[in-house]
C-alpha cells in the first residue's frame, strides 16, 4: 500500500510540476528585427544574455533593443511556455521601449527541472532585474 501510494504521489507530482517543455530553437528569436510603423522604422537587436538565479540555475534571456531605449518592459511567459511567447507582440514595440523575455527555470531553454507556478519565477525575475542595468 505505501509502495502505491509513493509511485501516485510521485506520478501527481511529475504531471504538476515537470511538465514536457516546449521545444524551440533560439533562431525563432530572430536576428535584428525590422519594425514597421507609419511614425518611423525602427531596427530592433536582439542579445541572447544568461544570467544564474538563486539556485544556480542558469535563465536564458532575451532582450530585444534599440539604440534609444531607455524603458524596459519585461515579458513573462505562461505555464508550460517560454519566451518564444514574445514574438507575437514585437511588432507593436516602439521606441524608447525595449523588450525583455526570459524563460524561467525549468522553462524553454532556462536550467532546471521544476515549475513552481510562482514561488521561484518571481525569484527568476528579481535575479533578472539587476543584471539588465548592466546591459543598458
Amino acid at each position: 500500500d505505501f509502495l502505491y501510494n509513493n509511485n501516485l504521489i510521485n506520478e501527481i507530482v511529475d504531471k504538476l510540476f515537470r511538465h514536457r517543455r516546449n521545444d524551440y530553437s533560439e533562431f525563432h528569436l530572430g536576428k535584428p528585427v525590422m519594425l514597421d510603423s507609419t511614425l518611423a522604422q525602427t531596427t530592433l537587436s536582439h542579445q541572447q544574455l544568461r544570467v544564474h538565479n538563486l539556485n544556480y540555475e542558469r535563465l536564458q534571456v532575451s532582450l530585444f533593443s534599440s539604440s534609444s531605449s531607455d524603458t524596459c518592459i519585461v515579458f513573462t511567459h505562461g505555464y508550460g511556455s517560454n519566451r518564444l511567447e514574445c514574438c507575437n507582440i514585437l511588432r507593436a514595440l516602439r521606441p524608447p521601449l525595449a523588450l525583455c523575455a526570459i524563460d524561467f527555470s525549468g522553462s524553454g531553454k532556462s536550467e532546471g527541472d521544476l515549475v513552481t507556478y510562482g514561488m521561484k519565477e518571481k525569484e527568476d525575475i528579481r535575479t533578472f532585474v539587476p543584471t539588465k542595468r548592466l546591459y543598458t
